[in-house]
């Protein structure tokens, strides 16, 4: 598929283990940076809550400087409105994660 539709050369299997080490690591920090603030707070209410701002902070960051790289020679706006867009998509995939985990959640 790659060569007949995509026009593209098979990968390198050389780049096999840096690809699996760069997509393992960076699940793990992605996967960290949420748990973090749990390891800090006394209850796990706090936790929760630290952890929704800390994640919100992070999306919008990263939603800028995705818009900084791919978009260079644009206005402020531009980069502003992809980080909060980042932030809604990151904010509404988390609460639908959660709300089929209160769904599902069965009580013994």
């Amino acid at each position: 598929m790659m060569r007949f539709e995509l026009d593209l050369s098979p990968p390198s299997s050389e780049r096999i283990y840096i690809s699996a080490l760069t997509i393992g690591i960076s699940y793990f920090i992605g996967g960290l940076l949420p748990l973090l603030p749990y390891f800090f707070t006394e209850t796990t209410m706090q936790g929760l809550i630290w952890s929704c701002v800390f994640t919100g902070v992070v999306l919008l960051v990263f939603g800028m400087l995705k818009s900084l790289i791919v978009s260079t020679g644009r206005g402020w706006r531009v980069h502003v409105r992809s980080g909060l867009w980042t932030f809604v998509v990151g904010g509404i995939a988390a609460g639908a994660a959660f709300g089929m985990v209160r769904v599902l959640d069965v009580q013994e």
